[in-house]
């Protein structure tokens, strides 16, 4: 996980917070979040070390719409257990050292990913799944992800720990770790990496500093599969991200 993706990971935790009356129309009994997050990683790729990077989040959410930053997502379904959303949002996208030779000329930009998330809830368990597929013709991959949890209220914290995997197809695989027969030199082997999987853990905590206003936290790891270590861009086996950000909803 890169620095961009966690602070993006503790900017979810504002989607879909309860809602106050705003304007009339389509957008109606909507509410505005602001914050300011910060995020540590350590990333995959050869010679990387720790980053850190911050930003700023804004978005606009309803019980079924938000729009911010991070995209768009519709709930298109909700009960109390069972909830199915549509998103549209920028896709991952790989984070090359500059100054490092082995990425010289490695030409990569940022996709547009549509698809779909579906969680389930029991008692204080759930299981939840999403897939997105490249929209833009970055890469015309997709991804699948899928994650059991728990979120505990133990006060004043909210806590949403949990672990799963994500499938990345082969063209997404190689849009991030690969190297195609025209980009290989001499600092670099050509490499197909095939589809992969990636196992992970995540935990976030929440913890309201007033009515409007919280503090939240999150911290995820991901264990590397063999197909994206043996990648001549990769340096690692493990990456992990941490995020702290503070949010206000008015």
């Amino acid at each position: 996980m890169t620095s961009n993706q966690t602070v993006g990971a503790l900017c979810t935790l504002a989607i879909f917070a309860p809602t106050s009356a705003f304007a009339d129309g389509p957008l109606a009994n909507g509410q505005w979040v602001a914050g300011a997050l910060l995020g540590y990683s350590r990333d995959i790729y050869e010679g990387e070390g720790g980053k850190l990077s911050g930003a700023p989040y804004l978005s606009y959410s309803t019980g079924r719409l938000s729009i911010g930053f991070e995209g768009i997502t519709y709930r298109a379904y909700q009960s109390d257990a069972f909830k199915v959303a549509l998103v549209l949002a920028p896709g991952a996208s790989p984070d090359f050292p500059d100054d490092n030779p082995i990425f010289a000329g490695l030409d990569r930009g940022t996709a547009i990913d549509v698809g779909g998330t579906i969680s389930y809830s029991f008692d204080r368990f759930y299981l939840s799944g999403a897939a997105l597929h490249d929209i833009s013709s970055e890469h015309e991959g997709y991804q699948i992800e899928t994650k059991i949890g728990a979120v505990v209220q133990t006060d004043p914290f909210t806590i949403d720990a949990g672990i799963g995997a994500r499938y990345r197809d082969a063209k997404l695989s190689n849009f991030l770790i690969g190297v195609a027969a025209a980009e290989a030199n001499a600092n670099r082997a050509a490499y197909d990496a095939g589809s992969t999987i990636e196992p992970f853990l995540s935990v976030s905590i929440t913890m309201p500093l007033s009515e409007k206003t919280s503090l939240t936290g999150g911290f995820e790891y991901s264990l590397l599969s063999q197909e994206i270590r043996d990648s001549p861009l990769v340096g690692r086996d493990s990456s992990y991200g941490i995020g702290l950000g503070v949010i206000h909803r008015f």
